[in-house]
C-alpha cells in the first residue's frame, strides 16, 4: 500500500465517520450534522452556565 492510497482510505474513513455515521452519543445526529446546528444556533450548544457544550 503507498502512502497516496492510505491517504485515500483514511479520507473516505473520515468522511463516513463524520457525515454518514450516526451515534447515539450525539442524539443519533452525524458528527458534521451537530457541528452544523451550533454553528447555525449557537444558543442550543451551551448549558445553564453559558458555557460551550462542545469543542470549536
Amino acid at each position: 500500500m503507498s502512502m497516496g492510497h492510505a491517504r485515500e482510505k483514511i479520507a473516505a474513513w473520515t468522511d463516513d465517520y463524520n457525515t454518514e455515521r450516526s451515534y447515539s452519543s450525539l442524539g443519533y445526529a452525524t458528527p458534521a450534522a451537530l457541528a452544523a446546528q451550533a454553528i447555525a444556533q449557537p444558543a442550543l450548544m451551551r448549558d445553564n452556565e453559558g458555557k460551550t457544550l462542545i469543542a470549536t
